[in-house]
C-alpha cells in the first residue's frame, strides 16, 4: 500500500504548510484507474518485453488524487503505461495522514501494489544511511528505506522531493521525475 504525510511546497517563492491531502478524493477514481495501470504482482526479475516498474512517493500520490492539482494530471500523463507501484512505507505514511485527520481511505489507496520492506531492504537501507551521514549528508529513515526498496527492486522512484532523493544515485537509485517542477 502506500504512504500519506504532510509536505511543503514552494509557491510563488514562499512556503506553505500543505494538508494532508489538499483536495483529497477529488480526481475520480475511474479517472485515475484509466491512466494507471495497475500491476497484480510485481515480479523481481524483469523480461526484455516487460514493463518498468515505478514506485510512486507519497507527495506524487497526493498530487495525483487531488483533482484539481496540475502537477498531479502531469505526472498522470507522464506515468500512463509503466507499471505502478507504491511501499508499505509509503502506504504507513498516507494512513497515518488519513487517520490522523479523520478522514476516509479511497479504495484507490487500497489497489495499488505494494513493495515490502524486507530484510535484504533493511540491510542495505542502513549501510546507505550510514554511507550518507559520513558523507555530510543526512537523509531520513524513511527516505533512505524508500530508496533501499527502489535499489534493491531496480524501481523508478516517481518523486516531487528530488533533494531528499538525489543523494542516492551514486548508489543506484532511479528518478522518474527529475524534470517535473
Amino acid at each position: 500500500m502506500i504512504f500519506w504525510s504532510t509536505c511543503s511546497e514552494k509557491e510563488k517563492g514562499k512556503k506553505k504548510e500543505s494538508s494532508y491531502l489538499g483536495n483529497y478524493g477529488k480526481r475520480s477514481s475511474s479517472a485515475v484507474k484509466k491512466r494507471i495501470r495497475f500491476s497484480e504482482r510485481y515480479t523481481r526479475n524483469r523480461r526484455k518485453n516487460e514493463l518498468l516498474i515505478i514506485v510512486l512517493d507519497t507527495d506524487v500520490l497526493i498530487e495525483i488524487f487531488d483533482k484539481e492539482s496540475a502537477v498531479g494530471e502531469e505526472i498522470l500523463t507522464k506515468i500512463e503505461g509503466y507499471e505502478i507501484a507504491t511501499t508499505s512505507i509509503n502506504l504507513h505514511e498516507v494512513l497515518y495522514g488519513l487517520y490522523k485527520v479523520r478522514k476516509k481511505i479511497l479504495d484507490e489507496l487500497l489497489e495499488f501494489t505494494i513493495v515490502d520492506f524486507t530484510r535484504r531492504n533493511a540491510l542495505l537501507s542502513a549501510k546507505l544511511e550510514v554511507e550518507v551521514e559520513k558523507r555530510g549528508k543526512p537523509a531520513g529513515r524513511f527516505v533512505t528505506m524508500i530508496a533501499a526498496i527502489c535499489i534493491n527492486r531496480d524501481a523508478l522512484l516517481a518523486t516531487l522531493n528530488n533533494m531528499h532523493f538525489e543523494r542516492f544515485s551514486e548508489f543506484g537509485l532511479k528518478l522518474f521525475l527529475a524534470t517535473l517542477r
